[in-house]
């Protein structure tokens, strides 16, 4: 019994950091797709609201940071990945953010992104939410039938 909680909150802590590693970690202790659904979208709505709390206190520090350095940016920009980030951002906003969020960047980053351009805690909540949502339902799917296929079920 307890190794079946300690591998559950295992899933979701690693699925609130990244998702597709919780669901390699999940196919391990060969989930059900119900359980792993569970704990994709439990772990990475976690991760979307604790880094969307946070993000903005995140983004004051290092304001405050700079401005006590008398410095307006302390470290250099990787120009080709702002420049990507913000060109997705001007395009498809908070929307394209959250459905690329799960299964190729992260929630955690993909929260702190929305809180840097200054959108809505609560937009950034829901719309990040039903992203991981759906992205669980695709995931727990696709690794129900990875173990099907390699004979595990």
């Amino acid at each position: 019994m307890l190794d079946t909680i300690l591998e559950f909150a295992s899933v979701i802590a690693l699925s609130s950091l990244k998702m597709l590693p919780g669901l390699g970690l999940g196919l391990v202790y060969q989930m059900s797709a119900f359980e792993l659904f569970i704990c994709l979208s439990s772990g990475g709505i976690l991760g979307v609201f604790l880094f969307t709390l946070a993000g903005e206190q995140i983004r004051n520090y290092f304001k405050a940071r700079r401005k006590r350095k008398g410095k307006e940016r302390t470290k250099p920009v990787k120009i080709k990945k702002a420049r990507r980030i913000l060109r997705i951002w001007n395009k498809y906003g908070l929307i394209g953010v959250a459905i690329l969020t799960p299964p190729m960047i992260s929630p955690p980053f993909g929260s702190i992104i929305s809180v840097a351009f200054r959108e809505s805690r609560s937009r950034i909540l829901i719309f990040m939410s039903i992203s991981v949502v759906v992205w669980s339902a695709i995931f727990a799917l696709l690794g129900e039938q990875i173990l099907v296929f390699l004979g595990e079920k």
